[in-house]
């Protein structure tokens, strides 16, 4: 996807950017962060973005974490010479929003509803409920994994919406190394 010395320079500006900002990460959060991020460069050099609804991104910017994703975005697009525009902006403010979630041990199912739509929050009740149905992994109940697949479907139904289709430059790795992950998916 990128090189080493590039997916360091993206892990340190997270690192940095936590820490001045005092957001929890766990090591699992600060890799799943950095591969977004590795993606939204890939997409950058590739000019295919992320995509949302302008009325999205608005609300998205009064959040902190948008904030933070434009001081990351600056500082990886400096060391790596790319412009992040705002919607790959907010995708990196929505996974931090994710992380801010996880990481609260309080949360619960109906506070997750404040961060997604209904929709989406169904949507990802019934695609788990169908995973476990088929595959039986165990995963129905899994916080995390609910909060991870609803933030991730969010820009893939706009990009589905807006008729974008978007290669996953890890796809042979996943479907390689993950098979079970990726027949569940």
């Amino acid at each position: 996807l990128l090189s080493q010395n590039e997916m360091a320079v993206i892990r340190d500006c997270i690192l940095e950017q936590v820490e001045e900002n005092g957001i929890s990460l766990s090591d699992i959060a600060l890799n799943n962060l950095g591969i977004h991020i590795a993606i939204a460069c890939k997409r950058i050099l590739e000019q295919k973005y992320a995509s949302f609804y302008p009325e999205e991104i608005i609300r998205i910017e009064t959040q902190k974490e948008y904030g933070v994703a434009q001081k990351l975005a600056a500082m990886i697009g400096k060391e790596l010479h790319l412009t992040f525009p705002s919607a790959e902006i907010a995708y990196i403010a929505i996974h931090l929003l994710g992380v801010k979630t996880i990481t609260d041990a309080h949360i619960n199912l109906t506070e997750i509803k404040s961060f997604i739509t209904g929709e989406i929050y169904q949507l990802t009740e019934e695609i788990l409920e169908m995973i476990e149905k088929d595959l039986q992994l165990g995963i129905r109940y899994d916080k995390e994994l609910f909060i991870s697949l609803s933030l991730h479907l969010k820009p893939v139904i706009n990009r589905f919406n807006y008729g974008m289709k978007v290669r996953n430059p890890m796809l042979d790795d996943v479907k390689h190394n993950y098979p079970v992950a990726f027949e569940a998916g």
